[in-house]
């Protein structure tokens, strides 16, 4: 199992420096109520209605999209 997921701009490719630890918990909200910004384009990211399982189901290896 994966220990932590890091987050990347989906429109960009490039990370915004920002990794989630997993609890466990597929039920786990995922950062709510938290803003990222792309470090490198300047879009910003909010979620919202992420979960845990739905990170681990769409990574790749150990890196997940926005």
């Amino acid at each position: 199992m994966q220990e932590k997921i890091i987050l990347y701009c989906g429109r960009c490719k490039k990370s915004t420096r920002v990794s989630h630890v997993l609890t466990g918990c597929e039920e786990t909200k995922v950062l709510p109520n938290v803003q990222i910004s792309c470090t490198h384009c300047k879009r910003v990211i909010r979620l919202k209605k992420f979960t845990e399982g739905e990170l681990i189901k769409n990574a790749k290896g150990d890196r997940f999209y926005v």
